[in-house]
């Protein structure tokens, strides 16, 4: 009998002992470079809401998003920027004067479209995020980026400094990667990372020191129509 009740107890305790599998946190990692006491703006619009964590060690703020309009407006609903809310915080609160950057992360699984354009961006981490659908981050000093297992449908990071860029990505309809620093086997590789799903796809190239010497055709076998301005 005492078997009976040892073996008892040991199963209650190795089921009480199993932890439950950790639900992953939607997020998104901003990384910019500190330009004197600048406010930092952030727009975006989306359904639900999301908590900033604005890198300065101010307390994380949560916010209402607002949705955008017109709905399924793509790209265009950032347009006079009335149609998308905006957060600021001044950046030098908090933060050491010798680091030249900061991270701002965002938490939120209702975040559609984020517009980064001309934000002094150095690093730009959106894998982990499933439910933004249009990324806007042209004119801003990234080297590489990598948006594979995302849902995002439309992304715009021309005029970086970009030498890598994979997409992986089975949803996007447009990319525009022009006037960034790709070579030819890295346009290659981003042309091989591309899906081929029956949908009109148009890909923006020019302006890259490899364009000359890429092999255009991976990406328009695909169906990809690549526009030359």
């Amino acid at each position: 009998m005492k078997k009976y009740v040892f073996f008892f107890v040991l199963t209650v305790l190795s089921f009480s002992c199993k932890k439950e599998p950790e639900q992953e946190i939607s997020e998104i990692k901003i990384t910019i470079e500190r330009y004197n006491d600048d406010e930092v703006f952030l727009y975006m619009c989306g359904v639900g809401s999301v908590t900033i964590d604005w890198g300065d060690k101010t307390p994380v703020e949560t916010h209402t998003l607002i949705p955008c309009f017109p709905e399924n407006s793509g790209f265009y609903c950032n347009m006079h920027g009335r149609y998308y809310h905006f957060y600021t915080r001044r950046v030098g609160q908090g933060q050491s004067l010798l680091d030249p950057n900061f991270t701002i992360t965002l938490k939120s699984e209702d975040i559609t479209h984020l517009f980064l354009n001309d934000f002094r961006v150095t690093n730009l981490n959106v894998n982990k995020n499933k439910g933004l659908l249009y990324l806007e981050c042209s004119r801003n000093f990234l080297w590489s980026l990598d948006i594979s297992g995302t849902d995002i449908k439309g992304l715009s990071c021309s005029n970086n400094r970009l030498t890598s860029l994979i997409v992986n990505n089975q949803s996007l309809e447009t990319l525009g990667c022009s006037d960034n620093q790709l070579s030819s086997d890295a346009l290659n590789h981003l042309f091989s990372s591309l899906h081929s799903n029956n949908f009109r796809k148009m890909l923006w190239i020019y302006g890259n020191p490899g364009l000359a010497d890429c092999d255009v055709s991976i990406a328009t076998d695909k169906g990809w129509e690549i526009n030359p301005q």
